[in-house]
């Protein structure tokens, strides 16, 4: 049996071609780790902007509207009406056998329902579960901002052009019928709520 060890000068070569690789390898993973923190903070910066920027004159949706929300139904007093109700509810056919009695009580008043979930804007909103425990203990609403995904941005954008589209199906009705927004009752029930709370 013969051993044969390397040399000294063997040795040095080869542990400095460990720590040459080790440290090209250490470069390149710093590389890696600082190219993927300036991608994270310009999508925080994106983020911060994209929200700063929701429920103004500068967003998005008060750039590209979408349109005015479907009208389910008039009724009421429409004719010199002196107030004018407005639901927004989740299910206009569904709720119009609940609504269907109200017109006869409303005196001087008219009634609109309005269909959010039919409008283009309404579809992610729709898909929306109310049900789910973040939302009912109440931790979805406590989350901050900068732990909001893509999805709930997307959620806050269609909220805020739903909004948007229920203005612009009301004001021209108060302008048909001479009234004014202080005229105006909202009524939101579910998801529609939401729409009227904004």
């Amino acid at each position: 049996v013969v051993l044969i060890f390397p040399t000294l000068a063997e040795e040095l070569q080869a542990s400095s071609e460990e720590q040459r690789q080790e440290k090209q390898k250490l470069a390149q993973q710093q590389e890696a780790e600082l190219a993927k923190k300036k991608e994270d903070e310009e999508r925080d910066k994106l983020k911060s902007e994209w929200l700063n920027l929701l429920f103004t004159d500068q967003s998005v949706a008060a750039m590209s509207p979408e349109g005015p929300l479907p009208i389910a139904q008039e009724a009421g007093n429409l004719q010199g009406a002196s107030s004018l109700l407005v639901w927004v509810g989740d299910d206009a056919k569904a709720e119009m056998g609940v609504l269907k009695d109200l017109p006869a009580s409303l005196g001087s008043s008219g009634l609109l329902v309005t269909s959010w979930a039919t409008h283009a804007a309404g579809e992610a909103y729709a898909e929306f579960n109310l049900k789910s425990p973040e939302v009912v203990d109440g931790s979805f609403f406590l989350r901050d901002r900068t732990h909001f995904e893509n999805q709930d941005l997307d959620l806050l954008h269609d909220v805020e052009l739903l909004g948007r589209s229920l203005v612009e199906t009301l004001s021209p009705k108060l302008a048909e019928h001479n009234l004014d927004w202080r005229n105006v009752i909202l009524l939101g029930f579910g998801k529609g709520a939401g729409i009227a709370l904004y």
